[in-house]
């Protein structure tokens, strides 16, 4: 004879199918609840990954960019240079993000306040690949990010400027 209470199938006379049909929806919650812990530890910082871009792949002329790294309160990287508002940065591809860090192509780490030094552009977001897609990487960070209202900066090269 079969009972069901509570979504739970037992029976009379317990068998294996009783003990698997209880087993299985006990693993399956834990392996919920430690998969949430894991992902707990993950901050808007680094939910995005690391916006960036092709050296080149921006149309527009380049200039050389000198200005200051900030790290805002929501984890954006942006970057202020003389006469400019802070723009949400857009990475070379070889740099990699490492928490409130930039790993830069020659392994470099720089975070808020470092001045950077590099060549690359100036823009609007609109310029960047798929921005109208408001659910590809460029076009949902960078909205996180306030890029539609700051503006981009896109470096095909950066370094951390020497400090003396």
């Amino acid at each position: 004879m079969t009972l069901v209470r509570d979504d739970v199938v037992t029976s009379v006379a317990p068998s294996r199918r009783a003990v698997v049909v209880k087993v299985v929806p006990a693993l399956v919650m834990g392996a919920a609840a430690v998969g949430g812990v894991l992902l707990a530890g993950c901050s808007a910082m680094g939910g995005f990954g690391l916006p960036s871009v092709p050296p080149g792949s921006i149309p527009g002329p380049r200039e050389v960019l000198v200005g200051t790294l900030h790290v805002e309160d929501n984890g954006c990287f942006t970057w202020s240079g003389p006469g400019s508002e802070r723009r949400w940065v857009v990475w070379p591809r070889n740099a990699e993000q490492d928490d409130v860090f930039v790993l830069l192509g020659d392994g470099t780490a720089v975070t808020d306040g470092d001045t950077l030094t590099g060549t690359g552009i100036r823009a609007d977001a609109d310029v960047l690949p798929a921005w109208d897609n408001r659910d590809s990487q460029l076009g949902a960070h960078g909205r996180f990010c306030d890029a539609d209202d700051r503006g981009i900066v896109v470096f095909d090269e950066v370094a951390r400027a020497d400090s003396d």
